[in-house]
């Protein structure tokens, strides 16, 4: 919402960073472009062209606002973990896959939100995400959790009349099985549950770490894209729009969806 978004604002502007970690910098700013050097190579594009194409930019001005956008990153995080420590916020362990464990993790909860992956180079990530999110689904209920908001996929998402994304084949073949993983869990499982009150959001085609704008669109079950076609979004929106519908819900049992 725009409130928590002109209050968040104003505890950034007041707060006061003595420093960033010079190594902490420089090791984030390899896993920052090793991600879009990765997402090239899904792609099948060279690293300049998929900067073009999906960033607007060159690998020059890519490579000047790397240390800003990780620094902003770095602000963020450090803000979040004193306002976490300051409401005695806890952080606890739990395996996914076993049913009493997500139980005992959820009890008391007003709300989930599960944002599981097992991993897009795991050979047995359509099976396991399938599986998984069948037992949370039932580690929820089993919890007495009414609410469960989930971090979607783009796959499921029409690009055309009647044509989703995930079976238009321009999805790379390397990820193919984790977008139709979530894809097909959304369509065979979750549009079929009726006992709690689920969201899956799905983000833009592109989601990489980037800053927090405030500034976006949402839908429904049509793939949002840009004015030169490009369909993207940053973590950081979409942290927040996840937060604005867990805190304000406007969805309930239904899919929706984020983009620039």
């Amino acid at each position: 919402s725009q409130k928590l978004n002109d209050l968040y604002s104003q505890i950034y502007a007041n707060s006061t960073i003595n420093g960033y970690p010079e190594d902490v910098v420089a090791y984030r700013a390899v896993q920052f472009k090793s991600y879009y050097t990765d997402a090239a190579k899904q792609y099948e594009m060279t690293f300049d062209d998929f900067l073009s194409q999906y960033l607007q930019m060159t690998e020059e001005e890519f490579d000047s606002q790397t240390t800003s956008i990780i620094q902003n990153s770095m602000t963020q995080e450090m803000l979040m973990k004193a306002i976490a420590e300051n409401e005695n916020l806890e952080v606890k362990r739990a395996d996914v896959s076993s049913l009493d464990e997500v139980c005992e993790v959820c009890q008391g909860a007003d709300a989930v939100i599960s944002a599981f992956n097992p991993g897009w180079n795991n050979p047995n990530i359509y099976k396991e995400t399938i599986e998984v999110y069948l037992t949370i689904i039932d580690g929820v209920k089993k919890a007495g959790v009414n609410r469960f908001l989930m971090v979607g996929g783009a796959g499921s998402l029409f690009i055309a009349p009647g044509i989703r994304l995930v079976d238009s084949g321009e999805v790379p073949e390397k990820i193919l099985p984790g977008v139709r993983a979530l894809s097909d869990f959304y369509l065979d499982f979750l549009k079929k549950e009726k006992e709690i009150d689920w969201v899956f959001f799905s983000p833009a085609a592109d989601m990489a770490p980037g800053v927090r704008t405030g500034r976006y669109r949402l839908g429904k079950d049509d793939m949002i894209v840009d004015i030169v076609g490009n369909s993207h979004i940053s973590v950081e929106d979409y942290a927040a729009a996840m937060v604005d519908e867990l805190e304000k819900p406007e969805h309930h049992q239904e899919r929706f969806t984020i983009g620039y």
